[in-house]
């Protein structure tokens, strides 16, 4: 199966709603994305060049749903991440989902002539500014390689906007934490933009979380070592705006084998 087909139909659907959730930036890298995507034809297999035992065909074969018009999916923060590394000081900034969310404690520390907030609100903020980096990293890739990062920016709506000024050394590092939290599979598609200055330094640490939600959509192994489950309700009870696509393959994704087992989901997540 090419995984790459449903995203291009996708994305042909849902054209006008990405757009309209999205930043005239971000927007405007789609086209080429989509040019490059045809042209290619696929996304990287096992043998390609830097993916010689992995497949990102399979792992973006199931049918994930699409946070497209920017619905709201709480997630319990508290719950899904602490930090267990000891005496680490940092300045924390959350991704949850496929949303950026400044912590009290970034937005207070952050020194002059650093900016960190969505990739969205900085395109609105400085449009030109962003212009000229946006993609163009992730556009000079060639080959299989280069189908990846360019299906991260078809679908890409939002993401992180790190900005450091000429000359800014910054002490304590930015730590980007991705939580993953949803009732059904879901693909966080963000891009992840770093812009520093001559001279400045910073540094930047990720971690990602993911935790299920309600209900299990795939069989789990109860302690009595026979296989049953979990209650889900049907489809017709999530969102469309959410699903964006049907979820007929969602058996592709790997059952979890505990109840305490991540969500099957997916992200795009490029730099």
């Amino acid at each position: 199966m090419n995984a790459l087909t449903q995203y291009i139909d996708l994305f042909r659907q849902s054209r006008a709603a990405i757009d309209a959730h999205s930043a005239p930036a971000l927007n405007a890298a789609r086209t080429a994305a989509l040019a490059l995507l045809e042209k290619v034809g696929r996304l990287p297999d096992r043998g390609d060049e830097g993916f010689e035992k992995t497949s990102v065909n399979d792992m973006f074969a199931p049918d994930f749903g699409v946070n497209i018009e920017r619905r709201d999916l709480p997630a319990d923060v508290a719950a899904s991440f602490r930090c267990g590394v000891p005496n680490l000081s940092t300045l924390l900034g959350l991704v949850v989902n496929d949303r950026f969310a400044a912590t009290p404690a970034l937005l207070k520390n952050l020194p002059e002539g650093v900016d960190v907030c969505s990739l969205a609100q900085a395109s609105r903020q400085w449009p030109d500014f962003v212009a000229d980096y946006y993609a163009k990293l992730s556009s000079a890739s060639q080959g299989a390689a280069s189908s990846h990062a360019a299906l991260n920016t078809l679908l890409c709506q939002d993401g992180v906007f790190i900005r450091v000024a000429p000359g800014v050394r910054l002490e304590k590092a930015i730590q980007l934490v991705d939580i993953f939290q949803s009732q059904f599979p879901l693909m966080a598609v963000r891009r992840v933009l770093l812009v520093v200055g001559e001279g400045s330094s910073v540094s930047v640490r990720t971690a990602s979380r993911a935790r299920l939600s309600r209900f299990s959509p795939d069989p789990v192994l109860p302690s009595s070592g026979t296989t049953s489950r979990s209650p889900r309700p049907p489809l017709r009870a999530i969102p469309s705006s959410l699903r964006a696509r049907t979820m007929a393959r969602r058996s592709r994704c790997a059952p979890p084998r505990s109840p305490t087992a991540p969500l099957a989901m997916n992200s795009i997540s490029t730099w």
